[in-house]
């Protein structure tokens, strides 16, 4: 994490590191946080790719949420 916060920092448009910190964080369990890497991955598809790149990352995070739901459900 200390590693993809730096490279951030540096480049904070690096779709790579967004991606890699999301999936890392997912792997965690840390669901909430992976939603928020791939809203700035999102972001970054939003601005330099056509909309259709962004459609896995909408699956992924509709994934995310139903983790975070069934968690909330079975605490």
């Amino acid at each position: 994490m200390i590693s993809y916060a730096g490279a951030l920092a540096i480049d904070p448009d690096n779709d790579r590191c967004w991606q890699n910190q999301a999936l890392l964080l997912e792997q965690l369990g840390r669901y909430a946080a992976a939603l928020s890497s791939y809203n700035n991955l999102l972001d970054i598809y939003s601005r330099t790719q056509p909309p259709q790149a962004a459609l896995w990352v909408l699956d992924k995070q509709a994934e995310l949420r139903q983790r975070l739901e069934q968690r909330e459900d079975n605490p």
